[in-house]
């Protein structure tokens, strides 16, 4: 048996190259971010395996084998953006 969780998450942003108005009448100064974006990736991966001989003799071995995989992806965004001043997830 084999389960294996991965939690990832990353965070990632964009920053103003000039001052930048946003829709609220504020001003993202130079270098202010601009964007934030929140990135977050949970994967699971659950294997399980089963094997038993069935003939075995001197020259010759049989075996049955039977085995199960479940895998379940997820990711998700959740993204800020200080210019039109939105929260999404």
């Amino acid at each position: 048996m084999d389960v294996v969780y991965q939690p990832i998450r990353s965070t990632t942003w964009a920053v103003a190259s000039a001052p930048t108005a946003t829709s609220g009448g504020n001003v993202i100064p130079l270098g202010g971010r601009t964007i934030e974006n929140g990135f977050h990736f949970s994967n699971v991966l659950f294997r399980l395996g089963f094997s038993h001989e069935v003939v075995r003799s001197l020259t010759r071995t049989a075996a049955l084998q039977l085995g199960l995989v479940v895998r379940s992806v997820h990711y998700s965004l959740a993204q800020r953006d200080f210019v039109e001043g939105l929260h999404t997830s």
